[in-house]
C-alpha cells in the first residue's frame, strides 16, 4: 500500500540533537499536524467528524497498529538514520540517541490544537560506537511519501518502513534493537558470549521551552519503589520500567523443552552521582548471550494553572478512559463542553466538578467538560456502562446545579436550595458526551455527598456517601442496615446506599447504613446479580453486623475506640443484607475503594 503524506502546512518541530538544538522547520518537512494515514505506515490521525462512528472505530483500530520507523530519505535532519510517527509522539533515533517528542492531549477532532503543549526526553547513549551499523530490520509493504510545496524537487517519496531498527555493535559485543507499539517503545540490548553489559550506559537531556529559545538541560531522575526509571518532564513523564533480562534455553542446548523458553535474570538500574544509568544484573552464563529489555512508556497531566483534583477514574470496553475530579482553574481544558452540564457562573466558581475523557491511546480528549453551578461543586466518582454512558457523583452546593429530570423524592427538606449545606448529586452523560441524560441532587436539610458510584449490566445506578441530614430520603430503606441513633441525626455522619433504576427516574431504595457513631460511604461496587458491595469507615461499636468475617476484626476493633473498615453486601433490590463485617486493628483503619469479581468475592 501507498502511504501519501500530503502537507500543506508546515509548523516548527524541535528536538535536541547531541548537544545541539535542531528545529526542523520547512526544509525539513516535519510538521506536528499529521494530515493522513495509510495500511502499514505511519499512524497519524486525519481530523474526525465526531459523528462519523465508522470512521472513529476504522481510525482507532489503525491507530493501535505495531510502531514503524522509516527510513530517513531527506524528510528530516541528516544526522536523524530512523523515524517513527504517531498520535501524539514522534521519535527520532540518530547515531547515538533516541529523541522522544510527545504532544500532550489535544481536541480528538483536531490534533494539532494546543501545539505548543509538548515535551522531549532526549535518550543517550553514553560512549557508544559512533560509526556502527544501523539498519532496518523487517521490511513492510508500506511506503511513506512526502509531498510538500510546489517543487517537485523538495519531494521525498518512496521511503522504506521498518518494523524494527538495530544498531550493530553499538557496545563492544553489544547490539541494540528499536520496536514498541505507540505510547510504548521497547528497545533490547543483545549482549553477545563474554561481552560487558556494563559497558552500556544512558544519560537524559529534556527540552525547556522558554519565550524565544528552546535549551536542553539535564532530566530529573528517580528510580521508584518498583524499580522503574522515572524522567519528570513539563507536563508528562517518561518511565522506563524495570529491565527484563534473560536467556534463552535454545543457548543452553535444549532440545525437549521450548527452545524459546526464557531463563530470567535479575536485573535493575542503577543510577550514579554523574546522573548518568547503569543496568545491573545478578548472576548468569556469561559464556551465553543474554537479552536485557526495557519498556519506555509515558503520560500526560491533565489541568490548569490552579488545583486540580483527579478523584475517581473508569475505563469502557473500547479501552477510553474517564477521569472525574474537581477544579479551580479557570482555564482547565474544555472540549465539547456538554449542553447545560455548566450553569451561570460554573466557570468562575470557587471549585467546579469535571469530567474528562481520554481515547484509548492516551493522546486525544474525547470531551472535557465542567459540571455544576455558581458555588461550590466536587465531582468524586465515576463509572462507565457498557455503551459507554457515563454515569458520575459527588457534592454541591450551587442551587443551580443543572437538574434534568429531578428524581421524584430524592431531593428533601430544603435540598437544593444552597442555603449552605450541600447535597449529593448523580448525572448521567450519553455517549457522545454532548447532552445530559438525567441529572438528579439527592439529599435532605443538612450536608450530604456521594463518594463513590457503580453501574450494574442494566444501566442502575447505584451510590454509596455521608450523610448529615435527618430527612435523608428513604425509599425502601434495607432491613437492619440503621440501628441505634443512625438518622438522627443526633451524631454527625451515617454512610447511605442508594440504587437509582435504569430510566434515572425513581429511587429503587435509598437507605442509611450506620449506628449510633460517625460512619462514612467511601467505595462501592455491584455485581452481575445486582447486589451491591459498599466499603467505608465507622466508629459505631453497634454498626450492623451480618456474618462478621472471623479474625477480621481484632483487639479492640468494633469497640469504638476508633474508626474501623467496613464491608457491607446488599442483596439485589435492597431487601436485606447478605453480610456486613467490620474489620481493623487496634486503631485506625478505613476502606476506601472495594471490586467484586465473577465469582462475586470482593
Amino acid at each position: 500500500m501507498l502511504n501519501t503524506r500530503f502537507r500543506t502546512s508546515i509548523s516548527c518541530l524541535v528536538v535536541v540533537l547531541s548537544t545541539a538544538i535542531c528545529a526542523l522547520a520547512h526544509s525539513a518537512g516535519m510538521s506536528r499536524n499529521l494530515s493522513s494515514t495509510s495500511k502499514s505506515g505511519s499512524h497519524a490521525l486525519a481530523p474526525l467528524s465526531q459523528s462519523n462512528s465508522i470512521t472513529r472505530r476504522a481510525v482507532e483500530s489503525y491507530s493501535k497498529l505495531p510502531m514503524t520507523f522509516e527510513a530517513n530519505r531527506g524528510q528530516t535532519d541528516s544526522r536523524v538514520k530512523f523515524l517513527a510517527q504517531g498520535p501524539g509522539y514522534t521519535l527520532f533515533l540518530t547515531s547515538s540517541e533516541a529523541v522522544l517528542t510527545l504532544q500532550g492531549p489535544t481536541h480528538v477532532g483536531n490534533p494539532s490544537a494546543n501545539s505548543e503543549n509538548s515535551s522531549a526526553v532526549v535518550m543517550r547513549l553514553v560512549g557508544a560506537n559512533p560509526v556502527g551499523s544501523i539498519a532496518g530490520l523487517e521490511q513492510l509493504q508500506g511506503k511513506s511519501n512526502y509531498f510538500i510545496g510546489d517543487d517537485p524537487v523538495k519531494w521525498h517519496t518512496n521511503i522504506p518502513n521498518y518494523a524494527k531498527v538495530r544498531y550493530q555493535d553499538v557496545y563492544a559485543g553489544v547490539d541494540l534493537v528499536y520496536y514498541g507499539n505507540p505510547g510504548r517503545l521497547e528497545y533490547d540490548f543483545l549482549v553477545s558470549p563474554g561481552s560487558d553489559p556494563r559497558s552500556i550506559r544512558l544519560a537524559f537531556e529534556r527540552v525547556v521551552r522558554e519565550p524565544g529559545k528552546v535549551s536542553a538541560n539535564a532530566a530529573s531522575l528517580r528510580i521508584d519503589v518498583s524499580g522503574d526509571l522515572v524522567v519528570a518532564l513539563d507536563g508528562s513523564e517518561v518511565r522506563l520500567h524495570k529491565p527484563t533480562a534473560y536467556q534463552l534455553a535454545a543457548d543452553y542446548g535444549s532440545r525437549t523443552a521450548d527452545a524459546t523458553a526464557r531463563h530470567l535474570i535479575a536485573a535493575n538500574y542503577v543510577l550514579g552521582p554523574d546522573g548518568q544509568v547503569a543496568i545491573r544484573l545478578g548472576q548468569y552464563d556469561k559464556a551465553r548471550a543474554v537479552v536485557i529489555d526495557p519498556v519506555l512508556t509515558y503520560s500526560s497531566r491533565l489541568g490548569g494553572t490552579n488545583s486540580d483534583i483527579g478523584s475517581a477514574i473508569a475505563v469502557d470496553a473500547g479501552g477510553n478512559v474517564y477521569v472525574m475530579g474537581t477544579t479551580s482553574s479557570f482555564d482547565f481544558p474544555v472540549v465539547n463542553q456538554i449542553s447545560g452540564a455548566c450553569n451561570a457562573g460554573c466557570v468562575s466558581s470557587f471549585t467546579v466538578a469535571f469530567i474528562t475523557k481520554i481515547n484509548a491511546l492516551g493522546n486525544a480528549i474525547v470531551y472535557s467538560s465542567r459540571v455544576g453551578g455558581n458555588t461550590f461543586d466536587e465531582g468524586f466518582g465515576v463509572s462507565v456502562d457498557s455503551a459507554g454512558n457515563a454515569y458520575l457523583a459527588g457534592l454541591t452546593q450551587s442551587a443551580d446545579f443543572p437538574r434534568v429530570n429531578q428524581i421524584a423524592g430524592a431531593c428533601a427538606g430544603t435540598c437544593g436550595t444552597g442555603t449552605g449545606q450541600y447535597d449529593a448529586f448523580v448525572t448521567k452523560i450519553n455517549p457522545a458526551g454532548n447532552a445530559l441524560v438525567y441529572s438528579s441532587l439527592i439529599g435532605g436539610s443538612n450536608n450530604d455527598f456521594a463518594s463513590a458510584i457503580a453501574v450494574d449490566g442494566s444501566g442502575n445506578a447505584y451510590l454509596t456517601g455521608t450523610s448529615n441530614s435527618t430527612d435523608f430520603p428513604q425509599i425502601n430503606p434495607i432491613p437492619g442496615a440503621c440501628v441505634g441513633t443512625c438518622g438522627t441525626g443526633s451524631f454527625p455522619t451515617d454512610a447511605f446506599v442508594v440504587e437509582v433504576n435504569a430510566a434515572g427516574n425513581a429511587l429503587v431504595y435509598s437507605s442509611n447504613l450506620a449506628g449510633s457513631a460517625f460512619t462514612q460511604g467511601r467505595g462501592i461496587a455491584v455485581d452481575g446479580m445486582g447486589n451491591a458491595y459498599v466499603t467505608g469507615l465507622t466508629q459505631s461499636a453497634d454498626f450492623p453486623r451480618v456474618n462478621q468475617i472471623v479474625a477480621a476484626c481484632p483487639g479492640t476493633c468494633g469497640t469504638g475506640a476508633n474508626t474501623d473498615g467496613f464491608v457491607t453486601k446488599i442483596n439485589a433490590r435492597g431487601i436485606s443484607l447478605g453480610y456486613s463485617s467490620v474489620f481493623g486493628g487496634s486503631g485506625s483503619d478505613t476502606g476506601s475503594a472495594i471490586a467484586v469479581n465473577n465469582s462475586g468475592n470482593a
